[in-house]
């Protein structure tokens, strides 16, 4: 099977979306699907490989497409893409007239780069990860591509409602975690040692960016009521922790650690007590529609993992998390003390989290989606 993998993104990156292309890209690859992933040349690309950069186990064919840059503002962002995805159909096109049988795979980072895809005359399959606005661009789209793998339930719901698509022309496939991930995992003093953290602190952990949708108020200023325990934080910057948080204020017990390599996730992982993945009601796509690629990486560690309560992680993790009310700090400070206070339970409920997706691999959801191509 050969796939023709269209993504307006820059490549590689360090946002989650960059790791879960990368990692989709080499599971299609091992199962031995002749793949080129096409995105737009933007600026300076990082000189580091996409294999080096994300500790791939296979090579990437890459066609990168000279696309302008016009600034950084919305309107000039969708420009970009609106190029991109004039430039993909040339693309798509050519591909059509040396081979009919090829697939066009796709995915929703902005609204315009592959509206046209389906008029090349190839089949296309569309992986969404977020609601879509009502739009005649994604209305065009939507109806003439031959299926959607959604990312999660509430996408799915969405999505259906929305358009009034058949729920039979969607697949639900949320994220999934590496296959070797667990290999990498450290004893929790190996790993202190390793980051320099105290051996004998109780050390709660976030992982991941900090952007507006994640509710990580509550998490700062719940800090700020549970002295005797460490939070860390890591993946971005104080200064940006300031900024979606509202300018909150930093307890001392809350050390903020930049990004880490992918390959030093699982060991940094390894370093809590228990896991922090946070969340809000206020945000339809954080309390409705995400698949966290975190909740799998966490799932494998067999750490404990406290959570908002939302819908969308409901859907992945049953009751193997210790839940708190989103938008609610006294939820979240009752969490975390029920989570260091009945140690036997909250190890109950990470081996449970870990037998229901702590082994989801990339290659099986790869397996599934290639399933459904073949039954095109």
């Amino acid at each position: 099977m050969r796939i023709i993998y269209f993504a307006n993104t820059r490549m590689p990156n360090e946002k989650a979306h960059g790791t879960q292309l990368a990692k989709m890209c080499e599971a299609f690859v091992e199962a031995g699907v002749d793949l080129t992933l096409v995105v737009p040349r933007r600026g300076i690309q990082n000189p580091r490989s996409i294999r080096d950069f994300y500790g791939l186990r296979k090579d990437i064919k890459i066609h990168y497409l000279p696309i302008p840059h016009f600034g950084s503002s919305r309107n000039l962002f969708n420009l970009e893409a609106f190029c991109f995805g004039i430039a993909s159909f040339v693309v798509a096109l050519g591909e059509r007239i040396r081979n009919s049988s090829t697939i066009i795979y796709t995915i929703d980072l902005d609204q315009f780069s592959y509206f046209l895809l389906p008029l090349a005359g190839l089949p296309v399959f569309f992986e969404c990860h977020g609601s879509k606005v009502q739009s005649l661009f994604f209305s065009f789209f939507i109806k003439r591509v031959k299926k959607i793998i959604a990312v999660s339930g509430g996408v799915a719901r969405s999505l259906s409602e929305s358009y009034k698509i058949d729920p039979n022309k969607i697949l639900v496939a949320s994220n999934a975690i590496d296959q070797h991930f667990s290999q990498k995992i450290l004893p929790k003093e190996v790993a202190r040692n390793k980051f320099g953290i105290a051996k004998d602190i109780p050390v709660a952990l976030y992982l991941g960016k900090f952007y507006d949708c994640k509710g990580l108020d509550v998490l700062v200023q719940g800090a700020a009521l549970l002295s005797g325990i460490q939070f860390i934080l890591v993946g971005d910057t104080i200064e940006r922790l300031l900024e979606v948080t509202g300018g909150s204020k930093i307890s001392a017990n809350v050390l903020v650690i930049g990004e880490v390599p992918h390959f030093d996730v699982p060991a940094m992982l390894s370093c809590a007590d228990v896991l922090l993945l946070t969340g809000t009601a206020k945000n339809r796509y954080s309390y409705l529609e995400t698949s966290p690629m975190k909740v799998f990486e966490y799932a494998a560690t067999r750490i404990p993992v406290i959570s908002a309560q939302t819908p969308a992680v409901e859907e992945i993790s049953g009751d193997g998390v210790n839940f708190y009310e989103p938008d609610s700090v006294d939820s979240f400070v009752e969490a975390v003390s029920r989570s260091f206070g009945n140690r036997e339970d909250a190890k109950v409920r990470a081996d449970a989290l870990y037998a229901k997706i702590g082994t989801y691999s990339w290659n099986e959801r790869a397996s599934r989606i290639l399933q459904v191509i073949e039954n095109k």
